[in-house]
């Protein structure tokens, strides 16, 4: 599998091939993005979870194996076999649909919303059998309180240039955060442009 991240590898669980992701970043929340990914593993256009093991000094993650690149890879590494130019505006148009329905999925099918808070091109991987989109890294998600339709942090987490204004500035996190880092992923997606290009 050809990652932008580095802390992806394959290897294998009772013989079948699985993609293992280290955790190593400090500010990213493995519990809660184990806890998320799990829920929503069952949808076509996420990673599915297979295991973990917190046991490590660097925690990991197991995930079901896709031969697989990140859309940041297909659209803006330099080196990628597979061009931008072979994303037809109908394969740029289903990756944009599946996205989203993961999104509205977290947005709506739980009782308190979760915002995904960090969408962005490598988070997003592109299924090269099937062409599947599928959203990975759940860590930087958060649940909004029962009944409010916001909540303010005072640590700003997220990828600059796909970060909404509010949060950027004010810490302001609601369901618009993740509607402005679609938008920037869509633009990506539909221009080939990179987000210091916009």
């Amino acid at each position: 599998m050809e990652l932008n991240e580095v802390d992806m590898v394959t290897g294998s669980l009772d013989n079948r091939p699985v993609l293992v992701r280290f955790n190593t970043w400090k500010v990213k929340n493995i519990h809660r993005d184990i806890a998320i990914t799990a829920q929503v593993s069952h949808l076509k256009n996420v990673l599915r979870l297979v295991g973990c093991c917190l046991e490590f000094e660097q925690p990991v993650m197991v995930y079901q194996y896709v031969e697989g690149i990140s859309l940041s890879d297909i659209l803006f590494r330099k080196d990628n076999l597979i061009r931008k130019s072979a994303l037809s505006w109908g394969n740029r148009l289903r990756i944009a649909n599946e996205v989203a329905s993961a999104i509205v999925f977290l947005h709506t099918e739980f009782t308190t919303p979760i915002i995904h808070r960090d969408l962005k091109a490598q988070n997003v991987i592109i299924d090269q059998k099937s062409g599947v989109a599928k959203i990975v890294d759940f860590s930087l998600s958060i649940s909004l309180p029962p009944g409010e339709l916001e909540v303010q942090e005072d640590a700003i987490y997220g990828t600059h240039g796909s970060m909404a204004p509010e949060h950027a500035i004010l810490g302001i996190i609601t369901l618009k955060v993740d509607v402005y880092s679609f938008g920037v992923l869509l633009f990506q997606l539909l221009t080939g442009k990179t987000v210091p290009d916009i």
